[in-house]
């Protein structure tokens, strides 16, 4: 039997192939449920059309059709919205793996959606602790997010975190 060699361990292609078809299996069965969910809101919009009844699916559908750029755009904002929510989560795990260097992090209001910007009180600032921070941004840069949603860190000051708006605590020692 032939394995598959990942980080030094030997995992043998069957066990593998399984857990991918596990894998595959519930994702299916995610997505079936969501066509499940779909096609009932449509059998109900369907139905209730008829009577002048408007549903979310049809309100959605007209005004799709009355103004499609317009409503893309809401579309994209949401989506945006999203993405930022998952990089948000993803910065948090972050920076609670590194939370012995950390005294403080947060997300920052700094009153522009164009990028998300992070704020981070390092309990002792100097450069080999901001270099271990600022790896997540060098790793961040390799992918295709980095161009859609930018992301920046800037280290703060004990004494000035008072003075900076912050949307959300990431991480706080007391």
């Amino acid at each position: 039997m032939s394995a598959i060699e990942n980080n030094g361990n030997n995992i043998p292609k069957d066990q593998v192939a399984s857990n991918v078809d596990e894998t595959t299996h519930y994702i299916l069965k995610a997505l079936e449920s969501q066509v499940n969910v779909l096609k009932n809101e449509i059998d109900v919009s369907q139905s209730m059309l008829p009577l002048g009844v408007e549903t979310d699916l049809t309100s959605f559908i007209k005004k799709t059709v009355q103004n499609p750029l317009s409503h893309l755009l809401v579309m994209r904002n949401d989506l945006d919205s999203k993405i930022g929510s998952f990089i948000t989560l993803a910065v948090k795990k972050f920076f609670e793996t590194h939370a012995d260097k950390i005294q403080k992090a947060f997300r920052t209001d700094t009153g522009l959606n164009t990028e998300l910007h992070y704020s981070i009180v390092l309990n002792e600032d100097n450069s080999e602790n901001r270099k271990i921070i600022l790896s997540f941004l060098r790793d961040y840069k390799g992918t295709s997010l980095w161009e859609t949603v930018p992301v920046c860190f800037q280290f703060v000051p004990a004494h000035l975190v008072g003075k900076i708006n912050s949307k959300e605590i990431l991480l706080e020692h007391s």
